[in-house]
């Protein structure tokens, strides 16, 4: 069976990639959220920010 290229180097490299295990304590990142002010949440949306006051 034929394998192109790109094809190989992904199966020589399937052995030796190892899924990256993350724990993120949620708790903690919606404590870090509450406190934030309200501008930082949309920071990248600011036209959004009057939305959500009041």
């Amino acid at each position: 069976m034929a394998v192109d290229g790109w094809g190989s180097v992904l199966q020589q490299n399937a052995d030796a990639v190892r899924p990256l295990k993350i724990k993120v304590n949620t708790d903690s990142l919606a404590a870090l959220r509450q406190q934030m002010p309200l501008a930082q949440h949309n920071r990248f949306q600011p036209e959004l920010i009057h939305l959500h006051q009041g």
